[in-house]
């Protein structure tokens, strides 16, 4: 993390527990409940010509962030516009001090200052002209051209919650990296090359017993001979399966044994994917089918008795 990003370490924005007196008075903000009412009260308060519109957006394009405050003659983003209703010490903290300490001077001079949200996309000029300037910040153009990133602005700190999401992402990648290098755990690499959290979605549902024999089943840590004669268990006299094949294992067993062949065309039928192993231990429905088989052909004893 030090060697990549080095100087955004030692640059981590500060973060106060309070941006501003939590007893200081705010700007009056307006979020709608929904787009046609914010577009409405828009057109009708930009129609009397009484208030100077300042229209805000910001942009992320290619690990660059652009931001823009457009005055054509408030802002689309209802994150941004709740964060200065409660400016407390958050990520970002830095950015709402300096918004608070220039919407307090404007009132403190008798300014009064709205800050409304107006939907994005809607066809509103200031707001298509902030986004416009927004992205544009970050160095892309409409031609598909790069151009030089607008200027930096005074202060400039890298944010926590970037610094954590750059973390994680390194960490993911390094570990991903590991895990394709690593010489244990192989036959989980095999069914799960990419382990995510939607691994556990063919987990749901199923009952304490079954999960762990699933759990067996794709780590091939289960009582098949070949893994029991490998771990020299006593009375395993070879990994040989009583069908005569040389290997019992979690394949073996699955897709091949001809002892169970009638068993296994009964229960997986004619379903796609019923000859992969791989597919097998990896969609729901036919995972089911698998727990079910095992426990019917009573190869492992401890599945062989019946529900307690």
């Amino acid at each position: 993390m030090r060697d990549k990003w080095g100087e955004a370490l030692t640059t981590q924005e500060p973060i106060p527990p309070f941006v501003t007196p939590p007893w200081q008075q705010g700007p009056k903000t307006y979020i709608d409940k929904d787009d046609e009412t914010a577009r409405e009260r828009h057109d009708r308060e930009t129609a009397t010509g009484h208030d100077l519109s300042i229209y805000t957006d910001g942009s992320g394009i290619e690990d660059r962030i652009g931001a823009a405050a457009v005055c054509p003659h408030t802002g689309d983003n209802q994150a941004a516009i709740w964060s200065v209703i409660k400016a407390e010490g958050r990520t970002g903290a830095y950015i709402l001090e300096e918004i608070a300490r220039q919407i307090q001077d404007l009132q403190d001079r008798g300014r009064p200052v709205r800050i409304r949200w107006v939907p994005a996309h809607e066809g509103i000029p200031g707001n298509e002209a902030a986004d416009m300037a927004a992205k544009e910040a970050t160095g892309w153009r409409e031609n598909g051209r790069r151009a030089p990133t607008a200027s930096e602005p005074p202060r400039l700190f890298t944010l926590r919650s970037t610094l954590k999401r750059r973390c994680k992402q390194q960490a993911e990648i390094a570990w991903n990296a590991k895990w394709r290098k690593e010489t244990k755990g192989r036959a989980t690499f095999r069914n799960t090359p990419s382990p995510t959290k939607r691994v556990l979605k063919i987990h749901k549902g199923l009952r304490k017993r079954d999960s762990a024999l699933l759990v067996q089943l794709r780590t091939e840590k289960i009582g098949l001979k070949d893994f029991l004669f490998s771990r020299k268990v006593p009375d395993v006299a070879s990994s040989r399966c009583d069908c005569g094949a040389i290997r019992q294992t979690v394949a073996h067993v699955l897709l091949h044994c001809r002892t169970h062949n009638d068993l296994r065309n009964r229960i997986f039928g004619d379903r796609p994917g019923r000859h992969n192993l791989r597919t097998i231990l990896n969609k729901p429905q036919l995972a089911t089918k698998a727990i079910e088989y095992m426990e019917q052909t009573q190869i492992l004893g401890q599945f062989g008795i019946a529900d307690a």
